[in-house]
């Protein structure tokens, strides 16, 4: 049974949501406030979109950690956790899901042959995209394989 709570600001702002035990998905026991990790954690992996369109049509999806505790805050949505790892969090958010408008995808933990494996993406090469700063491309199988010069 999932639970959750909603954290409101004296002002009754509602200000994220807390999601108490464990599930399946990794997610642990609400104690840790997620503005607390989004607040005092440091950005330990993003993903950066940009669909072409004009107004919102750009934007950073982010994963923070703060002590042992991971966050995921998106553009489009409350944030999301905690999480007791990087890995639960960025599954738990679809971050592996790469579409056309996927640009770049950064990760202080990962490396960027750790990343192109947990990666998957519907549409068909050519593709690239960068994974820590490096260019990386689909190829025929699908996956992401460093891109040659």
């Amino acid at each position: 049974m999932k639970r959750s709570k909603t954290i409101k600001s004296r002002n009754g702002k509602v200000r994220g949501r807390v999601f108490l035990g464990k599930n399946r998905r990794g997610r642990i026991d609400g104690s840790e406030d997620l503005n607390k990790i989004i607040r005092y954690g440091r950005v330990v992996y993003n993903v950066f979109w940009d669909s072409g369109a004009p107004g919102p049509g750009a934007e950073f999806e982010y994963v923070y950690k703060w002590r042992d505790r991971y966050a995921v805050r998106l553009s489009f949505d409350e944030p999301m956790g905690p999480y007791k790892s990087l890995s639960a969090a960025v599954r738990a958010a679809d971050l592996i899901f790469v579409t056309q408008a996927t640009v770049s995808i950064s990760s202080s933990e990962l490396t960027a042959e750790q990343i192109a494996k947990i990666l998957r993406c519907s549409h068909e090469p050519p593709f690239t995209l960068s994974i820590n700063n490096e260019a990386w491309s689909l190829n025929n199988d699908k996956k992401f394989v460093r891109k040659t010069s």
